[in-house]
């Protein structure tokens, strides 16, 4: 009685506020075992003494020797008859050590679940998150012997704590992979990585989705096949990021790329290529680098041969179409842009059905979620291809006839993509550009090319290789063809070394000052294929963003330092200034350099750059303070008054002169806008597309969007909508110009302004 007395006290003195919490608790752990250890039989209020002072450890595990504490908890429970208090105790000590981020803290929770559960057959998973209660339910509508088997393999799914399975782990998985019915197996696989959520997912069950990840390693090659898109779509959730910039999942995401890897087929290979153009953090893109090099190396094949050759179709035709039965209807998948696919539901005489039908729903639900996953799955590979392409510039140059027509052309999917984009064949030592045209390639006058397949060469079409009327022509053309490019091409912005840039000087001073929000500078950098680290208080003034022009083994770097000291919660910059643009030779890393005096070191002059490699460079620095630049910020001047942070920059870029990028849109603005119903509205100067409304004149800007209204240039503040549905009907030359989509939609918008409802806008009206 008297060490039950002390460990009652024990539990009373915890509490103590000037207590020092590692010391108190290792005491008092060492007290509670030599209470148990003294009594040959625990009592049962000793233990749920016991295991009330464990609920009070502290959460971290380096704090706490509770490892021993809670197998003597553990063996005094089960002793004493498994009394309703201790058990009641030890479950919440479970429950606060599921969500530790130390590995030790989790097992040990994983350990106490094992034990403490009452049903056998209980789940590990928490079901606090999305992923959670989705497996949850999925699991709990099982009947009790299939729940008790799906729970045996979720918990043998927690104990993998590598980014690489354990052979002993795959071993034993092999037990728990084959109790269960195959077919559905592989459904469940399917849904559960596809639906991670839009919340964070926890430790624990972090953990376990990087074991259902691991199994796909020992499942037949059919199945592998058809998990693999799914795996693909796991990694890509798990670097999204939810609430409080958390990422969703990176375990799975390294997990995917790694087994990925180890599957080793035609279709992982394809979604592991996949995910190289789509992951661009460098945290994982690093990481998916060096893999996909080694794939290809055991393969003994160039890197982008092999990732032209390995691109799933998903069994779609030629034609870029994939048609599925179920009864009376038929689902047709197909691309109207190379943006977004289409299902389309027909009965057997070829009506088109505006929504599904009925009988789908009720008897063929399993074909319209495979439609839906078959849709999901091949508009991203059409997405991964248009990087891909628009990236060739850089990344590569020519392909033989027959390989760019195996590989671009006949592809269903990369086809889709392809065949909308100008083309140079190098036959006969002549160089023709031509487009795909009723199911063979014309020039730009319309006339048919006749290729020969054994020795042409084939590379992307650039503007630069043409004269101004060459290319105005192909614009022409292309808009009689109504046809939409994937990313610009023929009105692609083009940059050429200007009069201040030749000679000796070995930078660029054309995109330094600046202001841009560094997380979307970051994000559209990477996206782009560059480096670019975070910025934050710990660093010494400047860093740069790079990149490497593999065709011609340059590497390109943009300074840049804080603008204004303001950081996030994170210690981050929240903004800031670019600097100057150097090229390097492709053996520096422009990394190194540290600050001004060193980064000239093996620099180039800007006139020795190759003149594609130069207006690409420029081109993606140009498109980053575009996108990034506080002077989009529509709320800029409302939150930060005239007078204030960054005042003049806002200005001169909100309504000041075009760059090359607006430059390109207000050309396209004078094609588009004569077209529209409100063209007797609108005219366009240098820098404005002007409206004139019942009540006011607005000037958009075209670089920026932001609008002045008349008289007094009192500025208009409109948050866009980011998918306008108004322009559904308006012919676009090119995709992925989201600002070109706004200035139209506002242009409608501010013609007539008695359609608008918005009481935040027509109070600024007044």
């Amino acid at each position: 009685m008297a060490g039950v007395a002390l460990l009652e006290h024990a539990v009373n003195l915890q509490g103590a506020p000037r207590c020092d919490a590692m010391d108190l608790c290792s005491w008092l752990a060492d007290i509670g075992l030599d209470v148990l250890s003294r009594d040959a039989e625990p009592t049962a209020e000793a233990v749920a003494h016991l295991s009330a002072l464990l609920t009070r450890a502290p959460q971290h595990n380096f704090l706490f020797p509770i490892s021993k504490s809670i197998n003597e908890a553990i063996r005094a429970v089960e002793s004493v008859g498994r009394p309703t208090e201790a058990v009641s105790n030890l479950k919440k000590v479970q429950a606060r050590f599921c969500e530790n981020v130390d590995v030790a803290g989790r097992r040990i929770a994983q350990k106490l679940h094992r034990i403490l559960v009452d049903d056998v057959a209980s789940l590990v998973v928490n079901h606090q998150d999305d992923w959670g209660a989705l497996v949850d339910a999925d699991v709990s509508a099982c009947d009790p012997v299939e729940r008790r088997q799906w729970a045996n393999l979720l918990d043998h799914a927690q104990r993998a704590n590598r980014a690489k399975p354990s052979k002993a782990w795959l071993k034993k998985a092999h037990a728990y992979v084959e109790n269960l019915p195959q077919a559905e197996l592989t459904e469940k696989l399917q849904a559960w990585m596809t639906n991670l959520g839009q919340r964070p997912i926890s430790a624990s069950n972090s953990d376990v989705l990087r074991g259902l990840v691991h199994l796909v390693v020992i499942l037949p090659a059919r199945q592998q096949n058809d998990v693999v898109a799914s795996l693909a779509s796991a990694a890509e959730a798990g670097c999204r990021r939810g609430p409080g910039g958390r990422l969703l999942c990176s375990k799975v995401t390294v997990a995917v790329v790694e087994t990925l890897a180890l599957i080793g087929s035609r279709e992982s290979a394809g979604q592991l290529f996949r995910l190289k153009r789509t992951l661009t953090a460098e945290w994982i893109a690093d990481k998916i680098a060096p893999i996909c090099a080694m794939v290809s190396a055991t393969l003994g094949v160039d890197e982008h041969e092999f990732e032209d050759a390995v691109v799933p179709e998903f069994g779609f035709s030629s034609n870029g179409t994939l048609s599925i039965g179920a009864g009376e209807y038929t689902a047709e998948l197909s691309f109207p842009t190379t943006t977004r696919g289409q299902i389309v539901w027909c009965n057997r005489q070829g009506k088109r059905r505006k929504t599904v039908p009925d009988q789908v729903k009720a008897e063929y639900s399993t074909v319209q979620t495979l439609a839906r996953r078959l849709l999901r799955d091949s508009e991203r590979v059409v997405a991964a291809s248009r990087l891909r392409l628009d990236r060739c510039y850089i990344e590569r140059d020519v392909w033989t006839a027959a390989d760019w027509r195996a590989s671009f052309i006949d592809h269903p999917l990369v086809g889709v993509v392809a065949k909308r984009l100008i083309w140079t064949f190098e036959n006969n030592a002549r160089e023709l550009s031509a487009i795909w045209q009723d199911e063979q390639y014309c020039d730009v006058d319309g006339d048919v090319l006749e290729i020969d397949w054994d020795t042409c060469k084939v590379r992307l079409w650039h503007p630069l290789q043409c004269d101004e009327q060459h290319r105005s022509s192909w614009c022409e053309r292309l808009a009689d063809l109504d046809v939409c490019q994937p990313f610009k091409q023929a009105h692609r912005e083009t940059y050429i070394p200007t009069d201040a840039e030749q000679g000796d000087l070995m930078y660029s001073n054309r995109f330094a000052g600046h202001v841009v929000r560094h997380s979307q500078f970051r994000a559209v950098a990477q996206s782009r294929g560059w480096k670019v680290g975070a910025l934050g208080a710990w660093d010494h003034g400047e860093q740069s963003a790079s990149r490497r022009l593999e065709n011609c083994d340059l590497k390109v770097r943009l300074g840049i330092a804080p603008a204004d000291g303001e950081t996030e919660a994170s210690g981050i910059y929240q903004r800031v200034v670019t600097g100057q643009v150097r090229f390097h030779a492709g053996g520096v890393d422009t990394m190194e350099f540290p600050n001004q005096e060193t980064q000239s070191a093996d620099a180039l002059r800007i006139d020795a750059v190759p003149p594609l490699a130069f207006s690409e460079a420029m081109r993606d620095i140009d498109m980053f303070v575009g996108v990034a630049s506080i002077g989009n910020d529509p709320n800029w001047q409302v939150e930060h008054p005239i007078g204030e942070l960054h005042a003049d920059y806002w200005r001169e870029r909100s309504f000041g002169h075009l760059s090359a990028f607006a430059a390109v849109r207000r050309e396209v603005l004078k094609r588009i806008v004569p077209k529209l119903k409100i063209a007797g509205r609108c005219t366009i100067d240098d820098t404005f597309l002007i409206v004139r409304g019942n009540l006011h004149t607005y000037k958009i800007h075209i670089g920026s969007g932001n609008i002045l209204m008349q008289p007094g240039n009192r500025y208009l503040c409109i948050v866009a909508d980011r998918s306008p549905r108004v322009l559904d009907s308006v012919y676009l030359p090119f995709e992925g110009d989201q600002l070109l989509s706004t200035i139209i939609s506002k242009a409608i918008l501010l013609a007539d302004e008695s359609k608008i409802k918005d009481e935040s806008i027509l109070s600024q009206f007044s």
